[in-house]
Order: C-alpha cells, then sequence, then structure tokens
C-alpha cells in the first residue's frame, strides 16, 4: 500500500452534529476543521457553486458564532453516495483560512478544545 504524506499544516479535528458553516448562500455540516481551515458538506443545486471570500461558523447547541472568517476554497468535489436510491447530489467543499485575525485563530482554537469530538 502507498502511503500518502499529509499536506495539511494542521490536526483537523471533528465536531458534532450542529456545528454548521454558512459559505455565500450555501449552508452545510462541517465535517472537520482545524486552526488553518474546515470543510463542510452541503446540497448541490442546480446554480453556479458559490464564491466568497469568507465563511461563518455557527453552532447553535453550543451558543457559538463566527463570521468572516477570511478563507478561500481549495478544493470542491461532489460526495459520492453507495446507495443508488438517493438522488440528492451533495458537494464537499474544502476552505484554508487565509489572513485570519489572531483573535479569530483564538476563538476557532477554544471551539475545537471545548467541542471536538476527536481527530478527523
Amino acid at each position: 500500500m502507498k502511503h500518502t504524506q499529509e499536506r495539511r499544516r494542521n490536526v483537523r479535528y471533528k465536531l458534532g452534529d450542529s456545528a454548521i458553516a454558512v459559505f455565500g448562500e450555501s449552508p452545510g455540516h462541517i465535517s472537520d476543521i482545524s486552526v488553518g481551515g474546515l470543510s463542510f458538506i452541503y446540497l448541490d443545486s442546480d446554480r453556479p457553486s458559490p464564491e466568497s471570500d469568507s465563511v461563518d461558523i455557527l453552532d447553535g447547541q453550543q451558543s457559538f458564532f463566527l463570521e468572516k472568517i477570511p478563507c478561500r476554497t481549495v478544493v470542491e468535489r461532489l460526495v459520492v453516495n453507495e446507495s443508488p436510491y438517493n438522488l440528492i447530489k451533495m458537494v464537499r467543499r474544502s476552505l484554508e483560512f487565509v489572513g485570519i485575525s489572531d483573535l479569530h485563530k483564538n476563538q476557532i482554537e477554544s471551539y475545537i478544545n471545548s467541542h471536538s469530538s476527536s481527530l478527523a
């Protein structure tokens, strides 16, 4: 088996089901997060993929809201669904935080330390 080198600079963590990212007009469930970025899964639509230069993170169960975190898209891809009966298309988008303030970084670190469920 060929081993691939981890390209991420920061360890990614899983969050609870209530963690949401809002990027442009697309809200979605956060798959994993680090102080360097996050990935989230959202419902694909017939509209063009949203582009934005910031993302909001919210978690209603934890009363956490952090808005306008500067970012850029690293990759976007369709999520493969093994079920032939599922007609819903989902997209996974990975974002890199760029030029974030120390305040945002500290808030993200604190949120991860308090609410992550495991390593991603």
